[in-house]
């Protein structure tokens, strides 16, 4: 019998799917950047349907020391570094908007927002309108992960790579991000990896 070819795209989506259809989704994460911006995180992130929300990193952005750390419960959640969190009232789609913040974008574009103490990317909605992914058919094939092109706010935005193990859940992330500035070279790395309740 034959094995057939892998499809990235559905692949890409199906890991959407469960990661949204979850209960739970925890994993730890290792982020290096080089080129226009320097950066290395390493922290942890937990996402439930009964509105638990943790993302903390620490470790060196653009050459400064960091501590960062957003918490939800109880139908609020506070974002930015670990001192002086602006606080908020926990919007319906913000487990969404950090889901598919993840996969899309990668875990340190809100880390990102996190050190200018923003909350999560359109945690007020509209996440999947916001940045999409393309191309997939376009890139070498991978039994294991998929490649894809980004859009944000339709602008061309780069290219990323996502590996999978053979459970399905993510591996490693490889991105380049084009600035005006220059192209950043992202590689996130995961471990403990629970997405429980699917």
């Amino acid at each position: 019998m034959a094995i057939p070819d892998p499809d990235p795209e559905a692949t890409f989506s199906g890991l959407e799917e469960r990661l949204l259809a979850a209960e739970s989704v925890q994993l730890n994460f290792h982020v290096v950047a080089e080129g226009a911006v320097e950066v290395e995180l390493s922290g942890a992130l937990h996402v439930s349907r009964g509105g638990t929300l943790e993302l903390t990193g620490s470790g060196h952005f653009a050459g400064q020391p960091v501590e960062l750390d957003a918490r939800g419960a109880d139908g609020i959640y506070e974002f930015g570094s670990a001192e002086g969190s602006p606080v908020e009232l926990q919007p319906d789609v913000l487990r969404e908007a950090v889901l598919i913040g993840f996969t899309r974008m990668g875990i340190l574009h809100n880390l990102a927002r996190l050190t200018g103490s923003a909350p999560p990317d359109h945690a007020e909605g509209g996440v999947r309108e916001w940045v999409t992914v393309s191309s997939f058919a376009d890139h070498p094939v991978v039994a294991t992960g998929a490649t894809f092109d980004l859009a944000v706010s339709g602008e061309p935005s780069g290219t990323a790579a996502i590996a999978l193990d053979e459970a399905g859940h993510p591996l490693e992330r490889i991105q380049t991000v084009v600035f005006p500035s220059g192209e950043m070279r992202v590689v996130e790395t995961y471990s403990q990896v629970l997405i429980a309740g699917r």
